[in-house]
């Protein structure tokens, strides 16, 4: 079995060139490169808030393994699916195809200034559970 790694998102934008390195890494690279059993944690420039905007061209975030995602908490860190910034939310936040979660029977995500919210996971669907939350 292979050893648990820690990737570590030093990266605000949201790109995906391929290299998840440090001094670039963003969300997207990260989640890209891990694997089942690892860890994605935030050392982003600068002071919070951070606001990581969803690329169009990119889309959502795609989840497609068991990952633990260590974020500095909602009052620091939003994930925005408003890559425009004009109120919209035009992009889904997450794409997580039910096959890389079988496992798991709730994600929960944390919206400020609500309490966290839990999404329950239909276990028997083909078709990817997607969230769209939207910035408030």
């Amino acid at each position: 079995a292979r050893a648990a790694t820690t990737w570590t998102v030093d990266f605000l934008a949201d790109e995906n060139d391929g290299a998840c390195v440090p001094g670039d890494c963003s969300l997207r690279e990260a989640l890209a490169g891990a694997g089942a059993g690892d860890t994605i944690q935030f050392a982003l420039p600068e002071s919070p808030p951070w606001t990581i905007r969803l690329a169009t061209a990119l889309g959502p975030l795609s989840v497609t393994t068991s990952v633990t995602i260590a974020g500095p908490g909602a009052a620091s860190l939003r994930i925005s699916g408003d890559p425009d910034n004009d109120g919209d939310g035009d992009l889904r936040l997450f794409e997580i195809p039910l096959a890389g979660v079988a496992d798991r029977s709730v994600i929960q995500f944390a919206f400020e200034p609500n309490e966290p919210q839990d999404f329950p996971l239909p276990r028997t669907s083909s078709v990817p559970a997607d969230f769209s939350p939207r910035e408030s």
